[in-house]
């Protein structure tokens, strides 16, 4: 039985780690995840901190790490065993750091996009009932930043709908929190989405927004960065309310946006792909005890149950580990 542990270090992306857990399903590993660490055959790490990992005691034939969050996390490079890791991080920037600050080895590291399951998000297009929304939680960004002051004043004086904590009261059209799995349905009525990167992700990665929207035909507005360019269904702004009037003035082909951003997604998919086959090519099964065996199935319960809740909306009752 190979196994395969989605582990968070600071807590898990769920979007991501859905994705990730069918990524590694069609490799043929059995799934599950947790913000505690358990035995599996692979460990892959998401959310990685500058704060050591402790792995001893388990026994992990490779180590998977995402890197997409924007920060660094060098105490964690230094504390895993170099020799059973890959990182998979987003950019050219990203991957000279590692190498150059960190003497991570270079034939160690690939640049590749975290995969992204379009069975999972992509909805079929609605009548467009939004014309512009924003889903996301307010953003605790430093009051002088020019990019999200001019954010937070175009949701102020714009008809933008907004879904997500922090943001009540800021204007009429407010809906509240949305639930992972009302998202896309969301998105598939929308014209045009809103999107706001912390400082430490611009330039180097990118937010869920940017695969999210246009997999269900809804335009992204995002601040010029490294990806800005090269994703179907982004569009630059820098957020002052004359330049959003000009690029939200025309209607667009949401049809095309969606065809086009589910094309991009399944070729990242297969180039992401073809590099964990690179990594799986001395893998080897490990014999697991009874008690590592009953961990994978318990987990694999909870996990079950835990995206149930989600779909049902009732996921904030549950207290996830």
């Amino acid at each position: 039985m190979k196994t395969c542990l989605i582990y968070g270090h600071d807590g898990l992306d769920l979007d991501v780690t859905y994705n990730l857990r069918s990524f590694y399903r069609k490799l043929g590993f059995r799934v599950f995840f947790s913000r505690i660490l358990y035995d599996a055959d692979i460990l892959v790490v998401t959310r990685a901190l500058d704060r050591e990992i402790n792995l001893s005691g388990m026994h992990y034939a490779l180590i998977h790490v995402y890197d997409y969050t924007g920060w660094d996390y060098d105490a964690f490079v230094r504390s895993v065993d170099q020799g059973k890791t890959y990182i998979f991080c987003t950019s050219e920037s990203r991957k000279e750091r590692l190498i150059n600050q960190l003497n991570f080895p270079e034939d160690k590291i690939f640049i590749a996009l975290p995969p992204v399951d379009v069975t999972i998000w992509c909805k079929k297009l609605k009548d467009l009932k939004y014309p512009k929304v924003h889903i996301g939680n307010f953003k605790q960004i430093a009051d002088n930043d020019t990019i999200r002051i001019l954010f937070n004043e175009a949701l102020t004086h714009l008809n933008i709908h907004i879904w997500g904590s922090g943001w009540k009261g800021f204007n009429k059209l407010y809906h509240g929190k949305a639930g992972l799995f009302q998202v896309s349905s969301i998105y598939s009525k929308s014209e045009f989405a809103f999107g706001l990167m912390y400082p430490f992700q611009r330039g180097n990665t990118f937010s869920g927004r940017f695969w999210h929207a246009p997999l269900n035909g809804c335009s992204l507005l995002s601040e010029a960065g490294y990806f800005t360019s090269k994703m179907p269904g982004i569009i630059e702004t820098d957020y002052s309310l004359d330049d959003i009037k000009e690029k939200t003035d025309c209607k667009t082909d949401r049809k095309k946006v969606q065809k086009e951003s589910i094309e991009f997604w399944e070729k990242q998919n297969e180039i992401t792909l073809g590099y964990i086959k690179i990594t799986l090519i001395s893998f080897k099964e490990q014999r697991f005890s009874t008690l590592n065996y009953l961990n994978f199935i318990h987990k694999k319960i909870c996990n079950t149950l835990f995206k149930c809740y989600q779909k049902s909306g009732l996921s904030r009752f549950i207290r996830r580990k």
